[in-house]
């Protein structure tokens, strides 16, 4: 039998692609294509620690300040950092 862990990818990797029935965000400049390519970096990168996050569930800044110390674990390019920082942000609050 497979342990929760090893499902934990695959599960996520379809929820990220198939939204799982919530309300997906808009997807980032770039298309669909690049919605789903996102999706399957946080899902492969920040599962091997923690719950994935969800898009719009953190705000810029808290993500900025994670992300900083996350660097040395997770080998992102510093463009894959800004993107995914763009792909996981909550929307900015409206006026």
């Amino acid at each position: 039998m497979r342990s929760r862990r090893s499902l934990a990818l695959p599960f996520a990797l379809a929820c990220g692609t198939l939204a799982c029935g919530a309300a997906s965000p808009a997807p980032p400049p770039g298309g669909a294509g690049e919605h789903a390519r996102l999706a399957a970096i946080s899902a492969h990168k920040c599962t091997k620690c923690h719950a994935e996050p969800e898009p719009g569930q953190h705000t810029r800044a808290k993500l900025e300040d994670a992300f900083g110390r996350h660097g040395k674990r997770v080998a992102l390019s510093a463009d894959e950092w800004r993107e995914m920082v763009d792909y996981l942000a909550a929307a900015a609050p409206a006026p």
